[in-house]
Formats: C-alpha cells, structure tokens, sequence
C-alpha cells in the first residue's frame, strides 16, 4: 500500500471501497476527487441550518453529505451523519445538537487526516 494510501486510511477511507467506487486504482482521481470534497460546502451550509434550527434545510445538506461520504469510503464518518440523517428524516429533534457536534467533530478531524494526506 502506498504511503498516499496509508494516510486516507488513517482518515478512515475504507481504500479497497474507495478504488471500487470510483472504478480503479487511480491515484490522480483520488487525489482530485479529495480535494473537490474539501472545497465542497455543505457542511458549512449544515452547520448554519443546524444553529439556526432550520431542520428541513439541514436535511438536506445531511443527505447530500452522506451520500459524498459513502462514495469516498469514509464508513465511521458515515455512520455518524446517518445518526443526524435520520434523525431529520424523522423530525426528531431531541439531542440533535450534541449528534450533530458528534458528527462535526469527527468530520473535522477526518478533513484534517486527508488535507496532510493530500499534501505530502
């Protein structure tokens, strides 16, 4: 495994699922495709809806971001966005700010792992 490899695995990307997704072992369209998913704005968009309590907006945000999370092989993190998801989906609300500061949280520290991992 390349050292490339190495670092989006300790990201949490799920390698084998990730080549699988996008259709071969290419590292330039992972590369690029990781750094699309670090310009992408729906987590800031989530993060207002979210302080803001505009809950049908957030669903949407949420949904688009699971979605972008199960294509790039990113398992943990999309798991924890499901919590959210489905919470919305279901207009649950309860503990909704401390499921999502979960999922906040570990997004921050994943977008970290891969922006060193883009850069070496």
């Amino acid at each position: 495994m390349s050292n490339f490899y190495k670092k989006l695995s300790n990201a949490g990307v799920i390698i084998s699922d990730l080549i699988e997704n996008i259709g071969g072992d290419n590292t330039e369209v992972i590369d690029r495709i990781f750094h699309i998913f670090l310009e992408d704005d729906n987590m800031v968009k989530l993060r207002k809806c979210i302080e803001n309590k505009q809950y049908k907006d957030a669903f949407k945000y949420s949904h688009t971001l699971k979605g972008v999370l199960a294509s790039l092989a990113l398992q943990d993190l999309y798991e924890k966005c499901q919590i959210v998801v489905e919470k919305l989906r279901n207009n649950n609300y309860e503990n909704i700010e401390m499921d999502f500061k979960e999922f906040d949280d570990e997004y921050e520290k994943t977008r970290e792992k891969i922006l060193e991992a883009l850069n070496d």
